[in-house]
């Protein structure tokens, strides 16, 4: 067998590998008549694979994560990396002639934790939240609303914590790997998972060629674009 190349991160392929899964079941008939290896067993069994890859690689759905918190973190988590995607544009339009932008960036954890916030990563957002609650106040506070900032926005950022206790969460949150870190290992599940959708993917996009709409739910490069898309529409 053949190692594929990773054209792109392995967390993005591993998210266009779900998806690929999703398309493939809603064909299931028509693909299962082309080739019998796609069966609703064997799709199933794939969907796992990758679902526990996404887990253990991802940090996204943890089972190890208690189920009141992950509910409250969840809740906040959509207004919230607005809000701070939003805060993000205004410090770096703000900040911009000096480049202090950066070093507030960093010192509020959106330079490390924001992305893979986005990504669906728990963990990364538990960090930017305990991040911004702990530094966005007093001197750092004032200097960016005298920039321009409405301060009624910063007080909804700290708000959106308002009751949780991001200190015992962070020590219980076992980190996870963020895409761009994966060891070899992982890296080789990944290789092994896509090879197996890549087949898939040949044997549809072929099938759908010309039924364009369907085809391009069978193309890697293209839902991982789409992914990227969604992400930058919150983080701009």
């Amino acid at each position: 067998m053949n190692t594929p190349k990773l054209n792109h991160r392995p967390g993005d392929l591993l998210l266009a590998a779900r998806n690929v899964i999703y398309a493939t079941k809603d064909h299931i008939e028509e693909l299962e008549a082309l080739r019998s290896f796609i069966n609703r067993d064997y799709v199933s069994e794939l969907e796992q694979k990758i679902n526990n890859a996404i887990k253990s690689n991802l940090g996204i759905e943890e089972n190890h994560a208690p189920v009141l918190w992950v509910r409250q973190i969840n809740s906040i988590r959509i207004p919230a990396l607005r809000d701070i995607s939003f805060l993000k544009t205004q410090i770096e339009q703000d900040f911009k002639k000096d480049k202090e932008y950066k070093k507030i960036l960093d010192k509020l954890g959106i330079t490390d934790h924001l992305r893979n916030s986005v990504n669906g990563n728990r963990q990364s957002f538990i960090e930017l939240m305990y991040s911004i609650t702990r530094e966005l106040k007093g001197k750092t506070k004032t200097k960016i609303v005298n920039k321009g900032t409405p301060e009624e926005l910063i007080n909804r950022i700290v708000n959106y914590t308002s009751g949780l206790d991001l200190g015992s969460m962070r020590k219980k949150s076992k980190k996870k790997l963020s895409p761009n870190t994966m060891s070899i290992a992982n890296k080789k599940e990944v290789e092994d998972i896509i090879t197996e959708v890549n087949n898939i993917c040949k044997i549809a996009s072929n099938f759908f060629q010309y039924d364009p709409l369907i085809k391009q739910r069978f193309i890697i490069d293209i839902i991982v674009k789409n992914l990227s898309t969604t992400r930058k529409l919150v983080m701009t």
